[in-house]
């Protein structure tokens, strides 16, 4: 059974799923899916379009936001899933290969809002290793209250 990992109470991990992995996902509350995990990537037996069918027929949402290993830290990649979540009703379950993908894309995302401390706690008590990101997490918190103030300024104008 793959386990599901909570950084979060709205966000879990989880390495690559099955159809049998989605329906306990919906019987365990998620309501959304989102897949970090490219359809070529070697290994693939669960296509995005089959985990998108079975998602749809337990009523949950399902994004795909395919992201190579060596594209985590891309300011693209980061932005699109942090958009998914942003919009995601209910918990939502993210998923690649081991589930450490979707765990660096997630903290990378949202340590400007949660600040370097507390991100590093949650993926600490998840067990994930977020020294592989740890400068660009950094960096990224460091920018946030720049970004905070564009945004303020954009929407003022």
């Amino acid at each position: 059974m793959t386990t599901f990992t909570q950084l979060t109470p709205q966000i879990s991990i989880s390495p690559a799923l099955s159809e049998t992995d989605i329906a306990r996902a919906a019987a365990m509350g998620f309501r959304t899916i989102l897949s970090n995990r490219p359809d070529d990537e070697p290994g693939v037996a669960f296509s995005s379009e089959a985990a998108r069918h079975t998602a749809g027929v337990f009523g949950m949402a399902f994004h795909h936001v395919p992201v190579a290993g060596y594209e985590i830290t891309e300011p693209d990649a980061i932005d699109a899933v942090a958009d998914v979540l942003s919009g995601a009703t209910g918990p939502v379950l993210m998923y690649c290969k081991s589930g450490m993908r979707s765990a660096y894309l997630w903290a990378l995302g949202t340590v400007g809002e949660l600040g370097l401390a507390e991100t590093l706690q949650i993926m600490d008590r998840a067990g994930i290793d977020a020294s592989i990101v740890e400068d660009e997490l950094i960096e990224r918190a460091a920018m946030a209250p720049a970004m905070a103030d564009a945004a303020a300024y954009a929407a003022a104008v």
